[in-house]
């Protein structure tokens, strides 16, 4: 699980700060090591997370055009 939320990012109102990053493009995400690893090796333009808010797990979608 992370946390990590880029100010002015594509994410930035999308995850929100209490939300836990689970999964990213079907990966696991333990820590925010693992998050920086996989984040560098995206190529598409939408990315999608599965992340826990407030006890939920949720599936997002987004779009890292700006």
């Amino acid at each position: 699980m992370a946390k990590v939320v880029k100010r002015d990012s594509p994410a930035e109102n999308v995850i929100m700060p209490q939300d836990i990053i689970l999964k990213m493009n079907d990966e696991n995400i333990k820590d925010v090591s693992a998050f920086v690893e996989s984040s560098n090796y995206l190529k598409a333009n939408t990315v999608k997370f599965e992340i826990l808010r407030k006890g939920q797990k949720l599936s997002l979608e987004i779009s890292m055009k700006q």
